[in-house]
């Protein structure tokens, strides 16, 4: 419905965009308690909605106290000794954080670790929005019904705000308790010279008692601007969803382009690698990735939103017929119309995968480029390096994955008459759960091999210093490519085995009376 229209709900005279009548916008006429009460989670999706977003929050809450924590570390103090014969050595001293990892400990690497931590809330970021959003249909319905009884849209959104912003506050709570057990696993447990966390001090609490307050305002925005959406108070039908505009794909694909080229040219005359600080390069390579992740987002968001018809007329050509589709192409097929159903999901989760996927890309480049020399002495000290940043990256694909999965779930419930409908035509339960198979590997493996080539490109250039070397640097960059494929093939296959019962029950006859 445009944003002029008006639509009649019977003798009460509220329109579904004007909420009151001659115009006049409708104050907030809900009490506090009677907020309170109308954002308690009630159902079982109400409450796996609280903890989904619970748990993102909570995960983008450790990260946060982790980077903090690595910042706070004391800055190493050096002296000068002088031995016997007159000869000055330069001493360094950690300052008490001895036994952390190199890459932790030395300051000219912990920019690459506070970078890390960072590209790892993203994901995290991602989970919250799509949990935020897990019950959708039966938010609506309950916003249409309160939309008759006579609330306004200043309600709707202090019902949503508190909603979210409960979830995030327990989040927040729940980061501290989340990031001493990171630090017992990532620490704790683990021999000197490989703890990753340092030691959390007595500063961590003010830093976690701000986070908190944060995190619930920022969830109460969220919520907030997530009731902008307004139901149907007749119908209940939601309204189309929203994609970005190509302005801001191409904006962010130029800011992409010029980022990348403005760094290579700088590193070629010399900047970085000793001559230029090391944070400079961390900030532009975080620039170019986020870049890189909104014009993906943006594109296959776009694209996901488009008819399957029209994707298959563009390909072929107007004047030639489209033909029936079979087998793997029906799956094809219906995992595209299951993907147009929430495109913003998909979108958004490809842009994070493309900024795992970069990091990947990232450390097999400078692995490559390590071992390209002959295996130096420090080749242990680098390539270790290299795969744990990789693994870090990793684990916020499957957290992304995981998002992705959940906006499944959530169009499994939405969509269960038209699920039933088509079991009741003959097909098998084992060719839905694939069509959700598909629908996951069609925005992660894409997005995660092309982040990879991009970023394993974008590093490996300028550290490659001659043919043997650059060769070495593609063929691992590739390679890389190819495995993280693989693995998210892999992963969307497991995923999808794991949705078999949300699909069953989503399959079953009786939802053919469902409105």
């Amino acid at each position: 419905m445009s944003p002029g229209a008006t639509r009649t709900t019977g003798t009460t005279g509220t329109t579904a965009t004007g909420w009151a009548a001659d115009g006049v916008a409708r104050r907030s006429a809900l009490r506090g308690e009677v907020v309170r009460e109308l954002a308690r989670a009630r159902t079982p999706v109400d409450r796996l909605r609280l903890g989904a977003t619970a748990v993102a929050a909570a995960g983008l809450g450790a990260a946060v106290l982790a980077a903090a924590s690595v910042v706070g570390l004391a800055a190493p103090v050096s002296e000068v000794v002088v031995d016997d014969a007159g000869t000055s050595y330069l001493v360094g001293s950690t300052g008490g954080s001895t036994g952390l990892s190199p890459f932790v400990d030395q300051p000219g690497l912990r920019q690459g670790v506070v970078l890390a931590l960072a590209l790892l809330g993203l994901p995290f970021v991602a989970l919250a929005l799509q949990a935020l959003r897990t019950g959708s249909l039966d938010l609506d319905r309950r916003a249409a019904l309160l939309v008759v009884a006579g609330a306004g849209p200043a309600d709707l959104r202090r019902v949503a705000a508190r909603r979210s912003a409960t979830a995030f506050a327990l989040g927040g709570l729940l980061a501290a308790p989340v990031h001493a057990v990171s630090w017992v696993l990532l620490s704790a447990l683990q021999p000197p010279m490989e703890r990753l966390l340092p030691v959390p001090q007595w500063w961590l609490v003010v830093v976690w008692l701000a986070l908190v307050p944060a995190l619930a305002g920022v969830g109460a925005l969220l919520g907030r601007r997530g009731a902008d959406v307004r139901p149907d108070p007749v119908g209940w039908s939601r309204a189309p969803a929203r994609v970005p505009p190509r302005s801001l794909v191409a904006g962010a694909g130029a800011v992409a382009a010029a980022v990348t080229t403005g760094t290579l040219l700088w590193l070629a005359a010399g900047g970085g690698g000793g001559t230029g600080p090391d944070w400079a390069v961390s900030a532009l390579l975080f620039v170019v990735l986020l870049a890189l992740a909104v014009c993906v987002a943006g594109a296959v968001a776009r694209r996901a939103a488009r008819p399957a018809g029209e994707r298959e007329r563009a390909r072929r050509g107007r004047r030639r017929p489209v033909r029936r589709v079979r087998g793997d192409a029906a799956v094809g097929l219906l995992a595209a119309a299951q993907r147009r159903g929430d495109p913003l999901a998909a979108g958004t989760v490809a842009g994070v995968l493309v900024v795992a996927g970069g990091a990947v890309g990232v450390a097999a480049a400078l692995a490559a480029s390590v071992l390209g020399q002959g295996a130096p002495y420090d080749a242990a000290f680098y390539v270790g390096g290299a795969a744990l940043a990789a693994r870090v990256a990793l684990a916020g694909g499957l957290v992304a994955l995981l998002a992705l999965a959940l906006s499944l779930t959530d169009h499994l419930l939405v969509a269960r008459r038209a699920v039933a409908a088509t079991a009741a035509l003959g097909t098998e339960p084992r060719r839905l759960v694939a069509v959700q198979a598909r629908a996951l590997r069609a925005t992660a493996v894409p997005s995660l091999a092309l982040g990879a080539l991009v970023g394993g490109l974008l590093l490996g250039a300028p550290l490659a210093a001659g043919p043997g070397q650059l060769g070495a640097v593609l063929v691992g960059v590739v390679l890389a490519a190819v495995l993280v494929a693989l693995l998210a093939a892999l992963v969307c296959r497991l995923l999808a085995a794991a949705l078999s019962g949300r699909v069953r029950a989503a399959s079953s006859l009786e939802h053919l009376r469902t409105p």
